[in-house]
């Protein structure tokens, strides 16, 4: 995640439903034109008009957050609700073994009344609803349910399925509930939840065997419940672009940003040198304003980007809008490609901090000319971390190597002085390393062996996730031969999420070795001191 001035870690893994600010209400809208229709779970209804529609990001969809949409004008809002029956593996008993009687638990639906016990403050786990009703919307038995707690008038309708129970969920402050337009508010809610009907199911596909136009129709039908959102291919057929933007001429460049990025990633890390083959896709989501961004993500000012790795997907918004480029904005879209393209690299697996962050840095500065790609040392705006570094030479600041080189992530991120140094120190040891295998580094600075220290470090890492997942696999494959069964196609997939601490630390220790082990790392670390004082 790339920051502008704050560096802390602030994805939310979940929607947090509190109050909302305070404003003036204003007068209840009519119910939208454009039908909310969710092909992939069945259903469809007609929403408030003027509410903007925020899709939930891959985690929040699995907690069953299909969507918000928040009032334009007011304090009001929708959450779009699915809880479905999950398998889910058995906890170990008191011993630590697991149960082998019993592979996976049914666990029953989540009610919706405890998930907003969960998710809003206040009183309203206490509360009990103000109207309780059973009613029938379209020929569908549903319960209508009022409560008015925690200064707001929470008005839910359920929708009993087959595969899942779905829930919308109106909010609206007391002081909206309550003003002169409160009623038009409410009735505009009882028309919008009794307008759901069950919609044709798009059946299931696996996605994963899906050529590339395969895959982009397979979102563009998916995705078409958000009207103001649109999905795009790409020249290259490496990238898939889902944008709220209507700003065609920022789109168009952010596209060739990014396969400019992807292009010289492939030339400082082909995947052929490390007997790889780069198939995947990879999904960017570009929301079309900041506070669009911030709303997507939960996130607050000062994040200018993330990568998940979990749901693989890279979410970045548009800059200024009088502009068609933003020269911090796209540092930040070719500091996050990477992450997303070593993910897929490490065969989604990950590197120590210093590698992955402090190459995010290194092409945040990447510019092109006649279609030949320069990165300088300094990086457009709050990214460039030249003077930050040298500063911290001049006052004594930098962590030793030994100890900066192998930080665990926690380690790496609060090294201090400030929330910006870890990034610094580690931007400057990769951009010595990447400039100096290009002949650009002065020879006073500069040893042979210091070239074979990223490849070196790479391989054994490959290799070292290669072997423990191997391992994970074999014993999958035991166990599912001991239940006489074949393994399924996702447990045959296995990632960083897999490993455990121990196995993680040990590949990163076999990937140190195999590089920095082999170098006399004091002279290292005096030449690249002088090199970033002296010379940049």
């Amino acid at each position: 995640m790339l920051h502008r001035s704050r560096w802390t870690l602030l994805l939310s893994a979940c929607l947090v439903l509190s109050l909302f600010a305070s404003a003036v209400p204003a007068t209840a809208q009519g119910l939208s034109k454009t039908l909310y229709k969710d092909q992939v779970n069945g259903f469809k209804f007609r929403p408030p008009n003027k509410f903007l529609v925020v899709p939930s990001q891959p985690a929040m969809i699995e907690m069953g957050i299909l969507c918000r949409m928040e009032s334009e004008e007011a304090d009001a809002a929708v959450q779009v609700l699915c809880f479905a029956d999950r398998d889910e593996e058995p906890e170990p008993d008191a011993s630590g073994e697991e149960d082998k009687e019993r592979t996976v638990v049914r666990s029953k639906r989540m009610q919706v009344e405890d998930f907003l016990a969960t998710f809003l403050k206040g009183s309203f786990r206490k509360t009990e609803p103000a109207e309780d009703k059973e009613i029938k919307i379209h020929g569908i038995e549903a319960r209508w349910r009022v409560w008015n707690a925690s200064g707001q008038r929470v008005e839910v309708f359920s929708f009993p399925g087959e595969r899942a129970d779905f829930h919308l969920v109106y909010q609206l402050t007391t002081q909206v509930a309550d003003s002169r337009d409160g009623k038009k508010w409410i009735s505009m809610i009882s028309k919008s939840g009794r307008s759901f009907e069950w919609e044709k199911i798009l059946a299931p596909v696996d996605t994963s065997a899906m050529d590339y136009d395969d895959l982009l129709k397979y979102h563009t039908k998916a995705d078409a419940q958000f009207k103001d959102w649109r999905v795009l291919g790409t020249p290259s057929k490496q990238f898939i672009i889902k944008t709220s933007s209507k700003r065609g001429a920022y789109i168009k460049n952010v596209i060739t940003r990014l396969e400019r990025s992807r292009s010289l990633f492939e030339e400082d890390f082909p995947p052929a040198a490390f007997g790889l083959k780069m198939t995947a896709i990879s999904i960017v989501r570009v929301c079309g304003t900041e506070e669009e961004f911030h709303r997507y993500g939960n996130t607050s000012r000062g994040v200018g980007g993330w990568f998940n790795p979990m749901s693989e997907e890279l979410v970045l918004f548009c800059g200024d809008k009088d502009k068609e480029e933003d020269a911090e904005t796209f540092a930040v879209m070719s500091h996050e490609a990477f992450h997303q393209y070593c993910h897929f690299l490490f065969q989604r697996s990950e590197a120590h901090r210093w590698f992955d962050e402090g190459h995010g840095d290194y092409y945040a500065a990447a510019n092109w000319f006649e279609g030949k790609a320069y990165v300088k040392p300094e990086a457009p705006g709050g990214y460039n971390r030249l003077p930050i570094a040298k500063d911290m030479i001049q006052k004594g600041e930098m962590r030793p190597l030994a100890e900066h080189l192998n930080y665990n992530h926690q380690q790496w991120q609060t090294q201090g002085p400030s929330n910006v140094s870890c990034y610094a120190q580690s931007w400057s040891l990769v951009y010595m390393l990447r400039q100096g295998a290009l002949g650009k580094v002065p020879s006073q600075y500069w040893e042979p062996e210091y070239a074979d220290i990223l490849p070196h470090y790479m391989s054994a890492l490959l290799a070292g996730y290669a072997e423990r997942y191997q391992e994970i696999l074999k014993k999958r494959e035991e166990a599912a031969k001991e239940e006489g069964r074949e393994l399924t196609d996702d447990e045959r997939v296995i990632d960083r999420f897999d490993l455990s601490q121990s196995d993680r630390d040990m590949v990163w220790k076999q990937a140190m070795d195999a590089s920095w082990g082999k170098i006399d790392l004091d002279a290292f670390e005096k030449k690249w001191l002088d090199y970033v004082a002296n010379v940049l």
